[in-house]
């Protein structure tokens, strides 16, 4: 099992990934986990317990949000063997072998994302070949994405990254994968959203959450609660904490 991870810039990137990379090793102990980083990042992650591959051809853009060039060009280069990208801020929080076990029969598999349409958020303008993709067509979180070795998935990994240099200066990778998914059309595998629970949206849960994505201080905290049970459950704030409502 090869888990992916792109870090860079501040200290606290740098320990939500050990943190996300710790609860891998929890449940795969024998996990090759691989993080991309800049030259700097290497320095700081002098001691990390997995493969640290440095990107010294690509200078992340500075900004309050990560920079979808450099994240999006660690993933391109990780592809080879099936693998699994995580953001930074995510934990598993239970095995994750049903899921690799699909990237048999799949190029890609995703979670649907809560919020569609980035480019809404940033108020971006409208842009033709964005609007090419139909409306009906959803869009799946870019933070957790299980993805295969196959012809598919390359075209896609590739038509992902052109579409960065396309209009480099907007952020945001995720509406870009959405373009890509439409035009390559690989075999598109959606899963769950235990596999990818965004905690901000607090959606419905049914059975085990095997990744937790968010707040990455709070996760270890948030995943005993939200997993007391794995039967149909909501999720609520309670004294300032996500538990499960009653």
């Amino acid at each position: 099992m090869i888990v992916v991870y792109s870090v860079y810039g501040s200290e606290k990137y740098f320990k939500d990934m050990q943190q996300s990379a710790a609860s891998v090793r929890r449940w795969h102990p024998d996990a090759r986990i691989i993080c991309y980083t800049t030259p700097e990042g290497a320095r700081t992650l002098a001691d990390f317990a997995g493969e640290v591959r440095v990107i010294d051809d690509i200078r992340p853009k500075e900004t309050s949000w990560h920079d979808p060039a450099f994240k999006v060009a660690a993933i391109n280069r990780a592809f080879g063997e099936p693998f699994l990208f995580l953001d930074n801020d995510t934990y598993v929080a239970a095995p994750l072998t049903d899921a690799f076990g699909l990237l048999n029969s799949f190029d890609l598999l995703a979670v649907l994302a809560p919020i569609t349409d980035q480019r809404i958020v940033k108020s971006y303008p409208t842009l033709e070949y964005a609007t090419n993709v139909s409306a009906a067509f959803g869009e799946v979180n870019a933070g957790v994405l299980f993805i295969s070795d196959g012809h598919k998935a390359e075209a896609l990994l590739k038509r992902w990254q052109q579409l960065l240099l396309v209009n480099p200066h907007e952020l945001g990778d995720q509406w870009r994968l959405r373009i890509a998914l439409f035009e390559v059309l690989p075999r598109l595998g959606v899963l769950s959203n235990v596999y990818n629970y965004r905690l901000f949206a607090r959606q419905p849960i049914f059975g085990l959450l095997h990744i937790l994505h968010g707040p990455a201080d709070s996760l270890p905290d948030v995943e005993k609660r939200l997993n007391t049970r794995t039967s149909y459950r909501h999720v609520a704030i309670k004294n300032g904490l996500l538990d499960l409502a009653d």
